[in-house]
């Protein structure tokens, strides 16, 4: 690479520098330019001292023959054999020889001011890139120590921050520690609560055992109870019935002894009819009853109903009921109680729900079949199907009926032949208190 080379690319470089707004970059373009300034200059003087030592080389030449034929001229000065022709020509010789040395000597001359004036020159743009130079340097300088500034605040800063970092390490790290504590804390909640859960368990089977002994004695008792009140309940209707007989047998005694008195046969005695014994019935539709019920969450305890309907009088007491096969026992224990219990086949609905049939058309023909002049009636049911049936009892025989249903599910046409109503939303509870036995 040549001078002119390396001196195009540094003044690239420094054009690049400056229109890029670089100090760096003009800095080291300017530094190159003025390397390769100083290289040619360095070799112009190197050219100029080559050209000096030949100008004296051939000054000394001509110097050296000069005084050569100044000395043959001195020496042959004398002699009479002097060739003045051969001298003339030799000083002929030695003068073109010297006008031409003296032709180069100016070229020389020439050459050696055009190269003094190139070195000004050179010189002065030395001059002008030096203080560019040294402007840019200035500035650089200038820069870096901006940079240095900034460096040394990044560098505080930096500090600063890896302070706060630590700082905030060491908070995590306490954190850390205080949520190790606090697992460690929580699991032995969890332990402790877990040993109050299984010491709840055990305390909740001891007291579900308790109950169950509470809940089979209170069972007992009034399994107890109702068979008490059964039993008071058989003795007053046994002590009436032995009080009937007894006022029967008067009446025909002394219709008897009046007879035989008059001695004539007494129309009183021939067409003498004891007093009919008024029946108190009771008709129970099981399947109204155990849905009014279940909507209340409410489970039917059988033997508490025969003891509250059996109350006041003893009661011929009916059941209507849907029954499956595998239900036998069921209805063993309601008879077992007293119940007179009636099945009747179940069907099954399109969704699949069973439904009793004809346990209602049942009920009214015993109703109807049963029923005598006088007689007490207790239908348990709210069903307007038994309407007809209520009312043709009611108005042929002048029999007392009573309906227990209840208020939100109870045939309007069912109660204005109803001579008393008992809501069953009122004897819930006395029919679901002991729950040992239900449907």
């Amino acid at each position: 690479m040549n001078s002119l080379t390396s001196l195009l690319i540094g003044g690239s470089i420094s054009v690049a520098g400056m229109m890029a707004n670089n100090p760096q970059l003009t800095y080291v373009g300017n530094m190159g330019v003025f390397g390769c300034a100083f290289a040619q200059m360095s070799q112009d003087k190197k050219e100029r001292q080559q050209r000096d030592s030949q100008y004296q080389t051939i000054i000394a030449k001509l110097e050296g023959k000069v005084s050569t034929l100044h000395d043959i001229v001195i020496k042959n000065a004398d002699k009479e054999q002097f060739n003045s022709v051969s001298l003339q020509n030799s000083l002929s010789t030695l003068i073109q020889e010297y006008k031409q040395n003296a032709e180069n000597i100016d070229d020389l001359r020439e050459i050696v001011q055009q190269t003094d004036n190139n070195l000004r020159q050179q010189n002065q743009e030395i001059e002008v890139c030096k203080l560019n130079n040294q402007q840019l340097y200035c500035e650089v300088k200038a820069e870096l120590h901006t940079s240095q500034e900034k460096n040394d605040r990044n560098f505080f800063e930096i500090e600063r921050l890896q302070f706060d970092v630590h700082q905030v390490d060491t908070k995590f790290t306490e954190q850390g520690q205080q949520l190790v504590d606090l697992q460690s804390q929580q699991q032995q909640q969890e332990r402790e609560i877990s040993r109050s859960k299984l010491q709840a368990k055990t305390h909740s089977k001891k007291l579900l055992k308790l109950q169950s002994r509470s809940n089979s004695q209170q069972a007992n008792q009034n399994r107890n109870l109702s068979r008490i009140q059964k039993l008071e309940n058989i003795q007053k209707l046994s002590e009436k019935e032995s009080q009937k007989p007894i006022f029967q047998k008067v009446i025909r005694d002394k219709a008897i002894t009046e007879a035989a008195k008059n001695k004539v046969k007494s129309p009183v005695l021939k067409n003498f009819v004891a007093p009919r014994k008024l029946h108190n019935y009771c008709y129970i539709d099981n399947n109204n009853l155990y849905k009014c019920l279940q909507k209340e969450g409410i489970k039917i305890d059988y033997e508490a109903l025969w003891t509250l309907l059996n109350k006041d009088v003893s009661k011929e007491v009916k059941l209507y009921d849907g029954a499956f096969p595998n239900q036998a026992y069921k209805y063993k224990k309601l008879r077992k109680i007293g119940y007179q219990t009636k099945t009747l086949p179940i069907v099954f609905r399109d969704n699949d729900k069973p439904k009793t049939v004809g346990d209602d058309v049942q009920l009214a023909i015993d109703l109807v079949r049963d029923v005598k002049p006088g007689d007490f009636v207790t239908i348990v049911s709210g069903d307007g199907d038994l309407f007809p049936a209520v009312k043709r009892v009611k108005e042929k025989m002048d029999v007392r009926v009573t309906v227990i249903a209840k208020s939100t599910a109870v045939s309007k046409n069912l109660l204005v032949y109803a001579d008393e109503f008992t809501p069953l939303e009122s004897i819930m509870q006395d029919i679901a208190q002991d729950t040992k036995f239900s449907a």
